[in-house]
């Protein structure tokens, strides 16, 4: 099961779970948890590129990971440096992690 599927069936079941507000609790933290997971996990370029300029954490052919960005079907490290260049293939990418909160643990 995919995880888009399992968040869909957690609130397709929490929708029958009206008296519980424990049990409420339990499934939205689960579907938080979830969509969190969805949203930082490596994805293929096969399969979805980032919007042009935007910082990404990379994952090269080398097994190097980096910080990265693509321009015009191009890969960049942070330093403006064209991947290709040097023999360099990026084959997955992810979001960048949101900043640090104070106070968060």
């Amino acid at each position: 099961m995919e995880i888009r599927e399992a968040i869909e069936v957690i609130k397709y079941a929490s929708a029958f779970n009206s008296d519980n507000s424990r049990l409420t609790v339990a499934l939205d933290m689960a579907i938080s948890a979830l969509e969190e997971q969805e949203r930082n996990r490596w994805i293929q370029v096969s399969e979805r590129l980032p919007e042009d300029g935007d910082f990404v954490v990379i994952s090269l052919n080398n097994g190097y990971v980096s910080i990265g960005y693509l321009s015009r079907k191009q890969w960049y490290d942070y330093n403006a440096i064209n991947f290709m260049y040097n023999g360099k293939i990026v084959e997955a990418w992810r979001p960048l992690p949101e900043q640090f909160k104070g106070g968060e643990t």
